[in-house]
Parts: C-alpha cells; structure tokens; sequence
C-alpha cells in the first residue's frame, strides 16, 4: 500500500483477489493487525493532522478512532489485543491505548527526542522503545509504587475506578491492587458473587 493512497486493498491471501477496498480519512502512515486478525489499526495523515481508527478487516466497518491529533508513525498491538502502544514523530511519549475503547490507558514520558518504534514483551506486562541514536527504554505497564498497606478507603477508590469510565485509573487501581493482594483478594471476594453453575441438559 503506498503512503500517497487513502484506500486499503484488502487481499485474498490463496489466489491474490481483491475482496474489499477500506476507505480512509488521509494518507496511510502505519497500520498493524490484531494478534488474532480480527481488528485492523490504521494511522493515517489528513488535513486536520493525525488519524487512528480500528477497522474490521472483514466488513471494512470503522469500531472507533482514537482522539490523537498528531500523526502516528507506528502502532504496536499488545500479545493479547487488548492494548495499543503508538508513537509519533512530532512528541516524545509514548502513548498506550485501550483497544476496546480507544482511551489512553499509560502516556510514557522519558525519551528526549521522538522515537521510531514500540514493542511489547511476549506476556504484556513490558513494553520496549526505541530511538534512533540507540536509546531505549523498557517500561512496566502495571507498575504501582509500593507504599504500605491498602487501607479501606483506597480500597473503596479501587473498587470505584475498576467500574469507572477512565481507563489509566482502572489499570491504576488493578496493579494498587496487586501490591496489596491480602487485603484486595478479602475485599474482592465480598464484592464478587460466584457464577452460578450451568443447569445440566441446557
């Protein structure tokens, strides 16, 4: 596909047929499958900036856009496709995404100049970048600082963010709640009703 096209040809990987044309809103600059191929990540340029939309590589329909204004160069998927890492030419963060909903779950702040790629690690716990001049860096996703035991009222906030819209704050509560796994697995198991078993015969 060339950058200078705003439509994806979509192949049959046996004979070579086109099955479909994916229009897009500007330019192509990155796109990446899913890990299980059933989510395509386009970045385009358009004259308003940058553009990221998660596509359904089979009907072509648009699932959401993320809200990124400047023009993504790269976009990696996590192992499990739940996470989107992608960076840009114009900042020097990396930013990760929530796949199911398109809002930004981590904004990872450390290089000094802006960076060529992102990787994550096999498990998906680490994620890796990468400049030009060598420099990288290794982060860790579900980080929490330790600072002592969890008291009920963080736990209540935990419990709060978990059902809550933000995404950064859920993740933020589930590693809080791993560093304290006493008092989390005691709280959560009065607040997590077991699934019924299914009847037999149904």
């Amino acid at each position: 596909v060339s950058a200078q096209e705003s439509e994806i040809p979509m192949l049959s990987v046996p004979d070579g047929r086109l099955v479909r044309r994916i229009e897009q809103p500007g330019s192509l600059t990155w796109m990446a499958f899913s890990p299980d191929g059933q989510s395509l990540a386009v970045a385009c340029e358009t004259d308003k900036g940058g553009a990221v939309q998660l596509r359904n590589p089979v009907t072509g329909e648009h699932l959401h856009s993320f809200p990124k204004p400047e023009i993504i160069d790269f976009v990696a998927w996590s192992p499990d496709g739940r996470m989107l890492a992608t960076v840009s030419e114009d900042e020097k963060d990396v930013r990760v995404w929530e796949a199911a909903s398109g809002q930004q779950r981590r904004r990872l702040a450390g290089h000094d100049e802006p960076i060529l790629m992102v990787a994550f690690s096999p498990d998906g716990r680490r994620l890796a970048s990468a400049r030009a001049d060598t420099t990288g860096l290794v982060w860790d996703l579900y980080h929490a600082p330790v600072v002592g035991a969890i008291t009920p009222k963080q736990l209540e906030a935990c419990w709060a963010n978990l059902a809550g819209p933000d995404p950064e704050k859920a993740l933020d509560a589930v590693c809080r709640l791993i560093r304290s796994p006493d008092q989390s697995v005691s709280y959560l198991k009065d607040r997590l009703a077991p699934v019924a078993a299914p009847e037999v015969g149904r």
